[in-house]
Parts: C-alpha cells; sequence; structure tokens
C-alpha cells in the first residue's frame, strides 16, 4: 500500500473542505505575503500536461492538481491555454492551507461558505409540532428531518458560492427542525 503524498488533495476526505481548498487557490486567498504566490506562463507545449507545468514550477508532477485548480479547470482532459499566465501559490501556501483544512476535518467542522447577497430559497418542507405530540412522537419527527436529503456538492460540480449556500441552507434548516423538536420536549 503507497503512503499518501502529504500535498494530496486526497488528504481532505470531505469533499466540501477540499473544495473549499480548490476555491482558495484560485480566489487567491488568503495571501499571506507576496512571496505565497508567484506567476507561470503556460508553455504552447505544455497546454495538454499540466504534470509538465507541475514539475517545472514544483518539480513534482503529483501537483498537477494545483495547475488545474489555478487554471479553473475541473477536468483533467481539457487543454490549458497556451500563453495563460496561471498565479500558483508556494508550496508553503499549500502546506499551511492542506495542514488547516486536515484540523477542521480532525474537529469535524466544515468552515462555513461565504453567504449570498440575497437569501436563497430553501425546498425543504417546514416540520411544524402540534401541541399533543408525545416525547417519541416529537423525536420521530426530529429523525425525519435529519433524513430529509441534503443537496450535495460532488467534486465533479462547479463549486460556487450557490452551491455551499444551498447546502448550508438546508442543513440549517435540518437543525432549526431538531432545536425546534428538542424545545418542544423540553416543555413538556
Amino acid at each position: 500500500m503507497a503512503l499518501p503524498d502529504r500535498l494530496s488533495p486526497s488528504q481532505l476526505t470531505d469533499p466540501l473542505v477540499r473544495a473549499r481548498l480548490y476555491r482558495d487557490i484560485r480566489r487567491q486567498t488568503p495571501r499571506v505575503s507576496r512571496k505565497s504566490w508567484y506567476s507561470y506562463t503556460v508553455a504552447p507545449g505544455e497546454v495538454l500536461m499540466p504534470e509538465l507545468v507541475a514539475y517545472r514550477a514544483y518539480r513534482s508532477k503529483r501537483l498537477k492538481w494545483v495547475v488545474l485548480a489555478a487554471a479553473g479547470m475541473t477536468d483533467y482532459r481539457l487543454a490549458l491555454e497556451g500563453g495563460e499566465t496561471l498565479q500558483l501559490p508556494s508550496l508553503e501556501w499549500l502546506r499551511d492551507r492542506l495542514r488547516y483544512y486536515m484540523k477542521l476535518e480532525a474537529v469535524n467542522v466544515t468552515p462555513s461558505p461565504v453567504r449570498a447577497k440575497a437569501p436563497l430559497v430553501t425546498t425543504l418542507p417546514e416540520l411544524t409540532l402540534p401541541d399533543n405530540l408525545s416525547a417519541s412522537e416529537a423525536l420521530q419527527a426530529a429523525l425525519t428531518a435529519l433524513a430529509e436529503p441534503t443537496p450535495l456538492v460532488s467534486p465533479a460540480d462547479e463549486v460556487g458560492d450557490e452551491s455551499l449556500n444551498r447546502q448550508r441552507n438546508a442543513i440549517d434548516a435540518k437543525l432549526a427542525a431538531v432545536k425546534e423538536a428538542l424545545a418542544h420536549l423540553e416543555r413538556k
């Protein structure tokens, strides 16, 4: 069994956390210092070989995922544009961000997505509890709310604020339904 690469996104098991890392690379955030990012111009002979760009930039072909994320590409089979200037993060920046997100995963915290300017409408049904429910019925209603499917963001999706907010709003609605059910139990 091969050991995992320390600078591999596969170290992050949560696809939402991995999507946040890709988004950080595309947006070039956070900029710790001027040395944390540098420019790389794609040569005409490198357009179909992101691993060659990664090798020339980082001395490792395994970091082609960084090149693709910086180029805003989600498919390895697409071609880079010749003459395009990519802003690539330094190895220190990559190590720091991977450590940051791995620590968040270790304590089971998904960073909250950036909220959209306009609130998104959720399609989840409201959970209303009648006053005559017993404790077991209230718990059943809370579990039913948790069982509602959450809109997922798959690694193949183009991850943006809208898709992250859609998932966050669905999770918030479930949490509110569970809190309401627990509050109903405490009142009884």
